[in-house]
């Protein structure tokens, strides 16, 4: 896919659009993101490694 093509795909998701929004008001570990949007968090992940790859967010790995 194109860089374009992935940022459609990417947004064309209301679920997406929703993680967008919510980190939009700044970082948020990924548990918060899959609490908020009540689904099951393999979901999630998808969700999330999906808008990564369209460069639309970035992910860190943190130590707790």
């Amino acid at each position: 896919m194109n860089q374009l093509t992935d940022v459609l795909t990417a947004i064309s998701h209301p679920t997406r659009r929703a993680i967008i929004e919510q980190l939009s008001n700044g970082p948020a570990r990924f548990l918060d993101v899959a609490k908020r949007l009540n689904t099951a968090l393999n979901a999630v992940t998808k969700h999330l490694k999906l808008l990564e790859r369209a460069g639309l967010i970035e992910t860190q790995k943190t130590r707790a």
